[in-house]
């Protein structure tokens, strides 16, 4: 699997905090504690880096391989959360295709699962290319329903990283707070 040199170093600024990269074994031991088999774009990509402390530039973070473990071990066998988005507004899951490849999904709002990506090096690829069409629902929305330019995501997607993190934990406080009261 390729990792785009674009996104290697954007992760490598210490403001990222990015952690040294695992071994395959680490790799393939942590999955198995959840009982998925490490597919190799995983093994590829932990094997240059291991996580991120906080999110990149688009507020996008990778996930390390205790963090993985620790937050799906409740999880019955299903999809994956590997990393998230704005503070974790919503998460990024991994679903294995084979041996070699998994797909990238998200269940932004606590929808329905969506697929985000074919394959976790299209979505880091995606990343290095055009972040907001690969981390904004809207975007994802706008090419399920007719491929057309998603211009007016892109918009939203600069107002939303504007916001500040206290602004954004504040939102999910409150989404919190209207979940419990259903």
């Amino acid at each position: 699997m390729h990792v785009p040199q674009s996104l290697l170093n954007s992760w490598a600024i210490p403001a990222v905090g990015s952690l040294p990269p695992a071994s395959a074994s680490a790799v393939v031991d942590a999955f198995a504690k959840l009982g998925v088999r490490a597919s190799q774009d995983l093994v590829s990509l932990y094997g240059v880096i291991g996580g991120m402390g906080v999110g990149d530039g688009h507020d996008w973070r990778l996930w390390s391989l205790a963090e993985i473990v620790q937050e799906n071990a409740s999880a019955a066998r299903g999809p994956i959360a590997f990393s998230d988005y704005m503070i974790d507004c919503w998460r990024f899951y991994l679903e294995p295709v084979d041996e070699h490849v998994c797909r990238v999904l998200s269940n932004y709002d606590e929808g329905p699962m969506r697929e985000v990506s074919p394959s976790l090096e299209s979505f880091l690829a995606s990343l290095a290319t055009s972040p907001l069409q690969v981390i904004d629902p809207s975007a994802w929305a706008a090419r399920r329903v007719n491929g057309r330019s998603v211009g007016i995501s892109i918009l939203v997607g600069s107002l939303v990283r504007g916001f500040s993190r206290e602004a954004v934990a504040v939102c999910r406080r409150l989404r919190g707070l209207g979940r419990s009261a259903k």
